[in-house]
């Protein structure tokens, strides 16, 4: 049964900042008492019976806090956005599908409630769970984002439609006067065509009903390839995204691992553990003799089984525990570490796998690949030295060739010197003969 509130009812109900109006069986909201009660900063209508907010209430500009949690709440007013200072606000378990673009007008809104509702795809994604305080608060920040885009979206195609209305009606303008004129010439053809389709009416109807009707199928056809493909790329999107949470969590995993093992090692020789002792040996081998001792990568896959031991053991009692336990959420919610460790653990398992699988990839190539890749470079390196060979007889031989030649030149000029006269003779010569 409904109850109607007068002002002194609410005045009396006001404690502090407080008007408490829960559980009364409420159908409408008094917004003209609370209207008089600008002190009321917190309003509580949660389990009523409220189906819609007025437009009015949107004037209550002073409201910080409202719970309109456990109603019947279809959709809130366009203007809701006026409520400037509205930082909290409830709607959990209402009706709401949508919300209006006014909404991203609330600037102050820090905590937001949308669980319960059939809300639209991309409103619902934006929400989330609100599981605790953290993920309210990031609900909030999303759905105000997200009614902005749309909002300033919704005012670009506006002022495009305005802005195309604009033109077309200058355009209109100019064309006018032809369109007056032309309708004079049409309309005495008109008299004529009116006669011709007279006739031709009962034809064409009988035409019409005898196609078959197959362009609504098509567009219906087109409509559902649409939706199924935007839902099929959802679906990619979601999926590649768990992938690459995986595998960043994975290497994640990993490089602790290796920092732990590597800082163990580092420390003073008595400290270090049955299991990683191997491991440290080989590593001061390594820095200190700068020689790649074979058994490295197994000695380190070992350490980090030593790493795990206690990792593993709790996984164990963790799942014994699973096995005995029936609802999977409740489990999940209450023991969140020990499934937290198993992942640890199996992302440690996979990287030591992969190290056993590089080190037996090291010793099958010492075992089979080693002695023909050194048989090729010792061969190529042979090679090499013979074709510098080549290159330095071929430099002998020029340069052999070119000292001969000039001492039979100087052999040659020395002879003449000597004998001057004939020198001075073949001189004379060869001057006559160029001119």
């Amino acid at each position: 049964m409904s109850v109607e509130l007068s002002f002194k009812d609410l005045k009396a109900l006001l404690d502090d900042n407080n008007i408490d109006l829960s559980m009364r069986q409420l159908v409408s909201i008094p917004v003209k008492g609370l209207s008089k009660i600008p002190r009321a900063t917190y309003l509580d209508f949660s389990n009523n019976l409220i189906t819609s907010i007025p437009s009015d209430f949107c004037l209550l500009t002073h409201v910080t806090k409202l719970d309109l949690s456990n109603n019947h709440i279809v959709h809130l007013p366009e203007e809701f956005g006026k409520l400037i200072n509205l930082v909290h606000l409830d709607l959990y378990k209402n009706e709401v599908e949508e919300l209006p673009l006014s909404f991203g007008e609330l600037a102050s809104l820090k905590w937001l409630d949308l669980k319960g509702n059939p809300l639209e795809l991309e409103l619902s994604q934006a929400a989330g769970e609100c599981l605790n305080e953290k993920g309210c608060k990031t609900a909030a920040l999303n759905v105000v984002r997200l009614m902005r885009d749309r909002s300033v979206k919704q005012q670009r195609l506006l002022e495009k439609q305005k802005s195309s209305k604009r033109q077309f009606e200058d355009s209109d303008v100019g064309n006018h006067v032809l369109t007056v004129q032309k309708e004079k010439t049409k309309k005495k053809k008109n008299k004529h065509r009116d006669l011709v389709i007279e006739h031709l009416e009962p034809i064409m109807v009988h035409a019409q009903q005898s196609v078959p009707q197959t362009i609504p199928k098509k567009d219906e056809k087109v409509s559902y390839e649409t939706k199924r493909n935007e839902k099929r790329n959802s679906m990619m999107s979601f999926w590649w995204r768990i992938l690459t949470v995986s595998f960043l969590f994975t290497l994640a995993v990993s490089v602790f691992a290796v920092v732990m093992v590597v800082t163990n090692c580092f420390s003073e020789p008595q400290s270090w553990s049955l299991l990683s002792r191997p491991f440290c040996e080989d590593l001061q081998t390594l820095l200190t003799e700068h020689s790649f001792p074979l058994t490295i990568s197994g000695n380190f896959f070992l350490s980090i089984t030593s790493l795990l031991k206690y990792y593993i053991d709790a996984a164990g009692v963790a799942w014994q525990e699973f096995e005995q336990k029936a609802d999977l959420v409740a489990f999940v919610k209450d023991s969140y570490f020990v499934l937290y460790m198993k992942l640890v653990s199996v992302g440690l398992l996979v990287q030591g796998y992969a190290v056993y699988k590089y080190d037996s990839f090291m010793t099958f190539y010492n075992a089979y690949a080693a002695d023909a890749v050194s048989n090729v470079l010792k061969n190529m390196w042979l090679l090499l030295r013979i074709f510098g060979l080549m290159i330095a007889d071929l430099l002998m031989f020029v340069v052999g060739e070119s000292l001969l030649f000039i001492s039979s030149v100087v052999e040659t000029i020395f002879t003449y010197a000597y004998r001057g006269d004939q020198l001075a003779e073949v001189l004379q010569n060869w001057w006559n003969k160029v001119k």
